[in-house]
């Protein structure tokens, strides 16, 4: 009985051994369409015994039959070199299926993108010899092209990134460029990597790409380099709203995208781009929106030349750019420059100039507590705006901090439309009390 076991099982061998010699391309094809066929395939992976181009060419089926999960038990079963070996050779039918037909992504076919999620599996058992060729193809399918269209394909790019890492940053950095299409999306992958050195070179490249391009720079570009920020591209900017003899259209742009990269804090202004932006916005001979959005961007930074800048604004014979002054003041530091402000009273010459400024104050919800403290200052322009403030922004908590000034009779300046203390604070109270 014994002897007719181990017959058999000589028998079995030879079998198997008959059927691994019988495999063929047409045959891996073939079992690509039967029910048991993805093991069959995977077991031709695993038999080493058998042709290199076989085993990569089922890598390739399976690949195509999106078996991810086997594909990853199949190679994990490998010794290392071995595996290393069969991805190498399964590179080229992959590379081609990758690439497609045509260069552009207008739009990619499944092949392309089951290939790409195939070499993205592989990429965790690449060894010495096919690591390599497998990144450099995930690169670039992360670099080139339709970034919007491959974004979302498949394993899509953010996640080849967090597999590769630092290599794919520096091929996007090498694609700043002024003709690279979808930038801010490149842009926006950079900044998400928080890595100080990869945006430090990113910065450079575009900083660098535009001031050599001054003529095709779009509000794209700017927006692109919004977001990676950082100091070349703060300098960059700031010289292209300096240079009067740009487009004002482009150094608008450029100053909107300095002002958003400052919230963003994606830059951070140093006292060489604060003079050239106070020069500029001092510039009579440049437009008045263009000025003024160079004060309002100047308000975003901390630098006593911005403080003295506005503070010269307050005394200006133009009641606009006395205003714009206060702006940039409140928007500044409202808290700290509020005291500032009602220092000037020359600021406003008439009714109408007061119950602008006090309204601008009032916009300023979070001077509240400043605000209501003016309602015991002795200074009765101070008071004076106080009280008209809060007819605006009070609350019904306000009331009882402005009923003891309704029994006052002391004169307010000429320029506000109350004459008197008490009649302001009863106007005030009632304007409260309608808000409900």
């Amino acid at each position: 009985m014994k002897k007719h076991f181990e017959v058999a099982a000589v028998l079995l061998f030879v079998g198997f051994a008959v059927l691994g010699c019988s495999v063929t391309e047409e045959k891996i094809t073939l079992w690509k369409s039967t029910q048991n066929g993805p093991g069959k395939i995977a077991d031709v992976i695993r038999d080493q015994s058998q042709e290199i181009s076989l085993r990569s060419a089922a890598t390739v089926a399976l690949i195509d039959l999106k078996e991810h999960a086997l594909i990853n038990d199949v190679f994990r079963g490998l010794p290392p070199d071995d595996a290393d070996e069969v991805i190498l050779a399964s590179m080229p039918a992959l590379t081609r299926q990758i690439k497609g037909d045509s260069a552009e992504d207008s739009g990619l076919s499944s092949t392309q993108i089951t290939a790409k999620d195939g070499m993205y599996l592989l990429f965790a058992f690449a060894g010495q010899k096919s690591r390599k060729p497998v990144e450099d193809e995930l690169i670039r399918w992360c670099t080139e092209g339709d970034f919007r269209a491959r974004e979302q394909a498949g394993f899509n790019i953010r996640v080849i990134i967090e597999k590769i890492g630092v290599p794919v940053y520096r091929k996007m950095i090498k694609n700043l460029t002024i003709d690279k299409r979808n930038l801010m999306q490149i842009a926006r992958i950079l900044r998400a990597s928080e890595n100080r050195e990869i945006l430090n070179d990113a910065s450079r490249q575009l900083a660098g790409e535009l001031q050599r391009h001054l003529d095709k720079i779009t509000d794209g570009h700017l927006t692109a380099a919004a977001i990676i920020g950082g100091k070349p591209v703060a300098d960059m900017l700031v010289a292209v709203v300096a240079q009067t003899s740009l487009p004002i259209q482009l150094r608008n742009y450029a100053l909107l995208a300095y002002s958003t990269a400052l919230e963003k804090k994606n830059v951070s202004s140093n006292d060489k781009q604060v003079a050239r932006l106070v020069s500029a916005a001092e510039d009579t001979a440049r437009p008045t929106d263009h000025r003024e959005q160079i004060y309002l961007t100047l308000a975003q930074t901390v630098s006593p030349a911005t403080v003295a800048s506005f503070k010269r604004l307050l005394k200006d014979q133009t009641f606009f750019w006395r205003m714009v002054g206060v702006r940039c003041l409140l928007r500044q530091n409202g808290e700290a420059h509020l005291d500032i402000i009602l220092e000037n009273r020359e600021m406003v010459t008439d009714t109408q100039e007061t119950e602008e400024l006090t309204a601008l104050i009032a916009r300023f919800p979070n001077l509240k507590s400043a605000i209501v403290a003016k309602l015991k200052s002795n200074d009765r322009f101070s008071m004076g705006l106080a009280i008209g403030v809060l007819a605006l922004l009070g609350t019904q908590d306000d009331i009882p901090s402005l009923k003891p000034l309704t029994r006052s009779r002391e004169r307010l300046p000429a320029e506000f439309p109350d004459k008197t203390v008490g009649a302001a604070a009863s106007a005030a109270i009632l304007a409260i009390e309608k808000k409900g």
